[in-house]
């Protein structure tokens, strides 16, 4: 097992997030950013939750860094959005 500290900046500042300890199968950085957008903006982000994104239906894909990679119905990309800036969770946890 390997013990970790994230460190995040924001606005400016820095500071320590949280201990995390990885298991034996390493999470991806997808699954890694995921938790942190879930501990940090304290919503249900997870891969394959149903969300609304300024008025269109979509999938959570994954996280990269602190943004959601979200694909929108009728979209071929994902795209980058903020965990807390005109989005709706339509799942109360979606799929872990």
């Amino acid at each position: 097992m390997k013990l970790g500290i994230y460190h995040a900046v924001f606005a400016g500042h820095s500071f320590k997030r949280f201990l995390h300890i990885q298991k034996v199968c390493k999470m991806s950085a997808s699954d890694d950013a995921l938790e942190y957008i879930r501990h940090y903006y304290r919503v249900p982000a997870f891969k394959g939750a149903k969300i609304k994104y300024q008025g269109q239906d979509g999938v959570i894909r994954g996280g990269t860094s602190s943004y959601l990679l979200v694909k929108l119905d009728g979209d071929k990309t994902n795209i980058k959005c903020h965990p807390t800036w005109e989005i709706e969770y339509l799942e109360n946890g979606g799929v872990q």
